[in-house]
């Protein structure tokens, strides 16, 4: 009999996928972004944390390092103990220092001192050490270690949290679109950080171990904690990776999708979940390098220390042993600083011997005559009488009496003292510049310094100088005119040797010849009024020193100008100081320059010739008083013979009688 075919099975219809509504979509969207931007706050938090307490690590081992060094530097009793050996040292008498039983007996005592010293090194060096000690023994490092990996298990917190929440997004989308109800609890999420404070029992681990070739710096402490973080990541993904979801039972292709998705998380999570303990462990090695870097290198400062101490001490020994043997006196104080000896030459503990002051260089300049320091001095006793130069007779016969006549001042040369008023008066008339009883004193100096007669190229240079370096002439500062080379500094005088040993210069010293009179011609400013110092140098015969200082002022042409010619009488008259006679000055160069214009063929150019081809331009000339130049000693010579002679006659009669 014939069988019957079977009949085929039906096929069962495709799982039915739903679109997601709009409403899940943005409730799921909002949920997985609360999810990451609280994962990513807690993170930076945690992480910041991290960087914080490293930091803090290392600030706290640069600090040591720092006290440490400051702590080896603080003084002690060596340098009283060597004051008051080099004060014992220095009282004893010279006489004693070269018998040989003293030499032995300083020599006993600079030992003795070397034990003393040594014993207060050995007593600092106790102390130090008892201070590494306590540095390197510091609970700071293990408590800041603990805070580092309590931010960690922090860390992997988040990491759970996230892992769960993100779970949970992809359960609740991949149900919904399979048709079957959202769950509405979610599971309760795992709190590691309590576990890790109660230190529960299923996340003790053991410590790690680590590879002997590697030189780990890292603690038996910082193994168990580590050990312990690893236990706690341990723990984290065999509970959250051992659950088993209902969606791998139903045969469903999105059921599939989510699988291969969690497989993804999970995959992710333990890679970073590698990355944090990772490190974490680098962190601490980082920070456990560093520490015993730090007692590395407190071994070497204290070694360095009471090495160079040793050193210092020896130095501060030789040195005493040395003056010992030389028998001499320890003059310089000796310091010993710390672990540094010093030989402070800028400190002394005995007075030294002065040395022999060289002997002052005499000058020999003839009676009556000033030599350059009196020149000076006589300057600068003049400026308190008028600080101008414009003095009257009187006044400057009173001042040249005192400077003469009062002990100890040696202004002016002794002969000056037997002088009475009335000769000083006498030697000072020709000097008389107005008529009126009015002299310059500046002009008296300079020509008491008998200065030989310039060239009118070396007045010429120096216009030209100044004016090169944009000076005014009748205010150059002081230092601008010190460097004016002047035409009597270019020689200086022969020097011979006397019997004691001191020089003897045939002749002034022109430097300071050369700063008696810019002193004379400076004003209270401290500027040189270099325009009346080079007129009174042209001085000579009124119409020679006339022509001379136009050339000089002027140009070599010759002609005159009224502004130049004014100057001349002013300085001449002294008008330039009073203002009373400035007028008169004015008309009567005025009155000369026109009437000497009438003359000329060329109206505007007036010469020497023709200004003394008029009454006026003669009278211009005769007021010029100023430029005359003076022989003072000669002056003084001649009224001290006159007075002899008057005394011999005298006596002549009253013997006769």
């Amino acid at each position: 009999p014939s069988t019957a075919p079977a009949a085929a099975e039906p096929e069962k219809p495709p799982p039915e996928v739903l679109p997601l509504h709009e409403d899940v979509a943005r409730l799921l969207l909002e949920q997985w972004r609360g999810v990451e931007t609280t994962f990513e706050l807690e993170m930076k938090k945690l992480l910041r944390r991290v960087r914080v307490e490293h930091r803090e690590m290392i600030n706290h081992i640069s600090s040591s390092r720092s006290h440490f060094l400051e702590y080896l530097h603080r003084p002690d009793s060596k340098q009283k103990l060597l004051h008051a050996f080099q004060a014992r040292y220095n009282s004893l008498d010279n006489e004693l220092r070269g018998l040989p039983q003293t030499k032995s007996e300083l020599h006993e005592q600079a030992d003795l001192l070397q034990d003393e010293l040594w014993a207060v090194s050995d007593a600092s060096r106790e102390k130090a050490e008892e201070e590494r000690t306590s540095i390197v023994s510091d609970s700071f490092m293990s408590d800041h270690v603990q805070l580092i990996i309590v931010s960690f298990v922090g860390m992997m917190q988040q990491e759970i949290l996230r892992f769960q929440a993100t779970r949970a997004i992809l359960r609740d989308y991949f149900w919904y679109r399979a048709g079957r109800n959202m769950p509405e609890e979610t599971p309760e999420a795992l709190n590691v950080i309590q576990m890790f404070m109660d230190d529960a029992p299923d996340i003790q681990g053991s410590p790690i171990e680590v590879d002997e070739e590697s030189n780990s710096k890292l603690t038996d402490s910082d193994k168990e904690r580590l050990g312990k973080l690893k236990a706690v990541i341990d723990y984290c993904t065999n509970f959250l990776f051992g659950q088993q979801g209902e969606e791998e039972e139903i045969e469903h292709p999105l059921m599939v999708k989510l699988a291969q998705a969690n497989k993804i998380e999970e995959k992710l999570m333990r890679e970073r979940n590698k990355r944090v303990f990772e490190r974490a462990k680098f962190l601490v090695e980082d920070v456990r390098e560093r520490e015993v870097q730090l007692s590395q290198s407190l071994d070497r400062m204290l070694g360095n220390r009471f090495k160079s101490e040793m050193e210092a001490i020896k130095g501060a020994i030789t040195e005493i042993k040395l003056a010992i043997e030389k028998e001499q006196r320890l003059f310089h104080n000796l310091v010993l600083k710390v672990s540094d000896f010093i030989r402070d030459e800028d400190s002394l503990t005995y007075a030294l011997p002065p040395p022999v002051p060289p002997l002052s260089v005499l000058e020999e300049v003839g009676p009556y005559r000033l030599s350059s320091w009196q020149l000076l001095s006589l300057s600068s006793w003049l400026k308190r009488a008028s600080s101008t130069g414009v003095i009257t007779v009187e006044i400057l016969t009173d001042a040249l009496h005192k400077a003469a006549s009062i002990a100890g001042m040696k202004i002016l040369p002794v002969e000056w003292i037997s002088l009475p008023p009335s000769k000083l008066r006498a030697f000072l008339k020709p000097f008389d510049q107005t008529g009126g009883n009015l002299v310059d004193w500046r002009r008296l100096v300079f020509f008491l310094a008998e200065l030989p007669t310039p060239k009118e190229e070396d007045l010429k240079g120096i216009i030209q100088d100044l004016q090169a370096r944009q000076l005014s002439l009748t205010s150059v500062p002081m230092q601008e005119a010190a460097q004016v080379k002047f035409w009597f500094e270019h020689a200086t005088p022969p020097s011979t040797t006397g019997a004691d040993g001191r020089a003897i210069m045939q002749g002034r010293d022109p430097q300071r010849v050369k700063e008696a009179i810019l002193l004379a011609f400076s004003n209270g400013a401290h500027e040189v009024c270099m325009e009346h110092l080079l007129l009174y140098a042209c001085a000579g015969e009124k119409v020679e020193a006339m022509q001379r200082a136009l050339r000089i002022f002027g140009g070599d042409e010759g002609k005159i100008e009224t502004d130049l010619l004014l100057r001349l009488v002013a300085i001449s008259t002294l008008s330039v100081f009073l203002e009373a006679d400035r007028v008169p000055d004015q008309q009567a160069v005025e009155a000369a320059m026109s009437a000497a214009a009438a003359l000329t063929e060329d109206k505007g150019t007036v010469s020497m010739q023709d200004l003394m081809k008029t009454e006026e331009g003669l009278a211009v000339i005769s007021r010029c008083h100023g430029l005359e130049a003076k022989r003072p000693y000669e002056q003084l010579e001649k009224l001290i013979k006159s007075d002899m002679e008057k005394k011999n006659m005298k006596q002549d009669e009253e013997e006769a009688n």
